[in-house]
């Protein structure tokens, strides 16, 4: 390993442990030591999965995509589509397709019951 992608790869390590004792040290009842050794911890755990290989970190579009998604059928409640749309800043209908898409994935995964539009007790 060359001297410059060492330096890369301490450089990364370093940046990681700051943005994990930044975002944890933003919990006031976690201190800046335990905040410190939970970013060492995930350094060595960062180190152990992946030491040797060489990734690339995407813009993280579809990520934060997944992360939105999610948090918007976690907050509805039935009757909140405006304010969802408002607070996420998308269409009604970009809500309407989510909360359709979320609710087939969990279906399909059989996170959901199946809805008794009927009124019929379906318990065995």
């Amino acid at each position: 390993m060359s001297d410059k992608s060492q330096e890369r790869s301490g450089e990364m390590l370093f940046t990681l442990m700051s943005v994990v004792i930044e975002k944890v040290s933003e919990d006031k009842t976690i201190g800046d030591v335990q905040a410190e050794e939970l970013a060492i911890a995930v350094c060595e755990e960062m180190i152990n999965r992946y030491s040797g290989l060489q990734f690339y970190f995407p813009k993280g579009r579809s990520f934060m995509s997944i992360i939105m998604h999610s948090r918007i059928f976690q907050q509805f409640n039935g009757n909140n589509i405006d304010e969802l749309a408002k607070q996420h800043n998308v269409s009604v209908q970009h809500i309407y397709r989510v909360i359709k898409t979320q609710y087939e994935q969990k279906r399909n995964e059989n996170n959901l019951p199946q809805i008794d539009i009927f009124g019929f007790d379906l318990t065995p």
